[in-house]
């Protein structure tokens, strides 16, 4: 089994474990990320993955899942697998609809019964391409 593409940012801000984070600039060759806050064409933000591990300031390095499998992503609401995902206004996972951007591919809830809903825990795969859901 492939392990995931992760590249190490550094946080412009607080970041969850588990939400989709954009492109903010960069620093010495760095990526600084922030936590994304939509997922929409219109907006023009770079997502580029979901955070690996947390970050409590400014400042801090963070480890960003940017291709391949993610198990600890936070969903909207209930999504089924095989659905493409897009990112919510808190940087969660959702459906994605016309004129989001497409992250990936839903797998499913971490639950007993593989469920996804507000807040809970699911798996994605991040394609490590945007795409424009039409």
């Amino acid at each position: 089994m492939s392990q995931p593409v992760t590249i190490t940012c550094i946080a412009s801000a607080a970041i969850l474990r588990g939400r989709f984070v954009r492109l903010n600039s960069y620093s010495n060759g760095i990526p600084v990320v922030t936590q994304a806050t939509d997922g929409t064409s219109a907006t023009g933000h770079l997502i580029v993955g979901v955070a690996g591990t947390a970050a409590a300031a400014v400042g801090d390095l963070i480890d960003v899942v940017v291709q391949g499998r993610v198990d600890y992503a936070v969903a909207s609401a209930a999504i089924a697998p095989g659905t493409t995902i897009g990112c919510t206004a808190d940087a969660e996972v959702k459906a994605a609809a016309s004129g989001d951007f497409g992250l990936g591919t839903m797998l499913g809830g971490r639950s007993s019964t593989g469920a996804t809903a507000n807040d809970a825990v699911c798996s994605i795969l991040l394609s490590g391409i945007r795409i424009l859901v039409a």
